[in-house]
C-alpha cells in the first residue's frame, strides 16, 4: 500500500489512486423472471441480443465512417424497415423526441411546434419531394448539412 501523502497534490492523486469504480450487482436470474414475467431462456435470448446489438452499435457511432453512421441513423428513423422514411415515421420520431424532453404531448402549442419542424426537416430531406426520404436522399441532404456534419464529426474522438 502506498506511504500516506506528504502534499495537497499528492493527497489529491492518492484519493483518486484509491477511488474504485463501482462494479453493477448481479441481479439473479429468478429474481428477474419474477420482476419482469419473463422466462429464463427468454432473458437469456433478450440479453444476448441486447449485448449484440449494443455493440454493433457502439461501433458504428464510435468507429464507424460518416457514411455508416448515416445509415444507421437512417434505420432507427425507418421505423418499419422498408428503406424509406415517410413523413409518419419523422412524426412519430419528433413527437417521441419531444416528449422526451418534456413537451406535454397533444398541447394545441407544443404539437404546432412539432408539425412545423416535421414539415421543416422533410423539406429539407426529401429532395425530389415526392413524400418519401430515401437512403440516397438522406445521405446526399446530410452531407451537404455542415451542422450534421459537425455533429458525426464529434464522435471521432477515440474513448
Amino acid at each position: 500500500m502506498a506511504s500516506p501523502p506528504e502534499s495537497p497534490i499528492e493527497e489529491v492523486v492518492y484519493e483518486l489512486e484509491q477511488t474504485r469504480v463501482p462494479k453493477p450487482i448481479p441481479v439473479a436470474l429468478e429474481d428477474l423472471c419474477r420482476q419482469t414475467k419473463f422466462t429464463k431462456q427468454e432473458i437469456r435470448v433478450m440479453y444476448r441480443g441486447f449485448k449484440t446489438d449494443l455493440l454493433v452499435t457502439l461501433s458504428t457511432l464510435l468507429r464507424g465512417s460518416v457514411y455508416e453512421r448515416l445509415r444507421w441513423t437512417f434505420k432507427l428513423y425507418d421505423l418499419n424497415g422498408d428503406g424509406r422514411i415517410s413523413r409518419s415515421e419523422l412524426s412519430e420520431i419528433v413527437m417521441a423526441i419531444h416528449e422526451l424532453m418534456g413537451r406535454r404531448p397533444h398541447q394545441p402549442e407544443d404539437d404546432r411546434k412539432a408539425r412545423d419542424q416535421v414539415d421543416r426537416v422533410f423539406r429539407k430531406l426529401d429532395l425530389n419531394q415526392d413524400g418519401i426520404i430515401t437512403i440516397e436522399e438522406f445521405l446526399e441532404a446530410c452531407l451537404k448539412d455542415d451542422l450534421v456534419t459537425r455533429s458525426l464529426q464529434m464522435f471521432d474522438n477515440e474513448l
